[in-house]
């Protein structure tokens, strides 16, 4: 592996298979997102805004949100259908987990096949006949656009469906056509800022797209990639001519408090176990997407309900460096 400093503002779904080089490597990480339980909370990794905690469930509050306050009668007609693949289906073991020990019951859980889906209509159908009002999707939103068609050209709506905050984007919008406006599509971004909101932070990373960029779409792992850089860069200014790996990442674990500069809600990277609490929930339209009522107590965020703790059997340990046979006195 070449020398490097440093991995900053990457997100990949087998992101697991790179950490046991990474950290043979003795190479820090500033990622956007961490996807697989090797790789999520791994020695030298250091996440600006977390989109997977290590032993923990982030969505319990759109969960609780979904099923006890907005729309109670779904909570005992939920559905849930996956992607079938080893990562997804390891996030759909942790939600199914979560939603029934939040009292859920789960009429319909079905997995479909990634190589691709060329008639939705039998999963509407099953839906429709298992009478699920809240569903839960593990895949990709173009997927979903195509069973959201079945499902409205049938006339069946649901309470609400979790398209996961993939699905956070224009792309999505235009997909749905009028399953935008006759389905609800929510997403939970996890305590990062919304692209509609005034955030001052916001604005300006839409400038910077606007001058250097222009016509590129702002996705939420852009915004958190954005994060990533700005404390990467904060650390590396502050090491100044001690500019080595061991500076750079002792230094950005020291922020108690980052926020990127408003992108998100404040994370406390010295101790980020147990996570922050605070979830926001974003609503599709036909229009573009736009703050859900999900009681924000926090400016643009709910911070009233914790992140659920796994079980052990649906939550392994990250990667360390004793498991590569190092230690941090070898960082440099």
């Amino acid at each position: 592996m070449p020398r490097r400093l440093r991995l900053v503002g990457g997100g990949a779904a087998l992101d697991g298979l790179g950490v046991e080089t990474r950290l043979e490597c003795l190479l820090p990480s500033f990622p956007a997102q961490a996807v697989q339980e090797k790789s999520a909370g791994a020695d030298l990794e250091v996440s600006a805004s977390p989109s997977k905690i290590p032993g923990y469930d982030n969505y319990a509050g759109i969960r609780t949100w979904l099923m006890d306050e907005a729309y109670p009668e779904s909570k005992g007609a939920i559905g849930m259908l996956n992607g079938d693949a080893a990562v997804s289906k390891l996030i759909g073991d942790i939600n199914r987990e979560t939603l029934v020990d939040l009292g859920a019951t789960i009429v319909y859980d079905e997995l479909f096949p990634l190589s691709g889906v060329t008639d939705w209509t039998p999963y509407a159908q099953a839906i429709k006949s298992s009478g699920v009002r809240g569903l839960v999707f593990l895949g990709t939103f173009d997927s979903l656009s195509k069973l959201e068609e079945s499902l409205t050209n049938m006339d069946y709506k649901l309470d609400w469906i979790d398209a996961n905050n993939n699905a956070y984007n224009d792309q999505f919008i235009q997909l749905l056509g009028r399953s935008a406006d006759f389905q609800n599509n929510v997403v939970d971004l996890s305590g990062v800022a919304p692209l509609e909101s005034d955030e001052p932070a916001v604005e300006e990373l839409k400038a910077l797209f606007d001058k250097y960029a222009p016509g590129a779409q702002i996705t939420l792992p852009a915004m958190r990639a954005w994060s990533s850089w700005l404390l990467f860069a904060k650390a590396a200014t502050a090491c100044g001519d001690d500019l080595t790996r061991t500076c750079v990442y002792e230094t950005a674990r020291e922020e108690t408090a980052w926020t990127g500069g408003g992108l998100h809600v404040a994370n406390d990277l010295a101790e980020p176990l147990p996570p922050q609490p605070c979830f926001n929930v974003e609503h599709a339209t036909s229009e573009g997407w736009e703050p859900a009522d999900f009681g924000a107590d926090n400016g643009l965020y709910r911070c009233d309900i914790p992140a659920r703790e796994l079980s052990d059997g649906t939550s392994s340990a990250p990667l360390t460096l004793a498991d590569v046979g190092k230690s941090m006195n070898d960082l440099e």
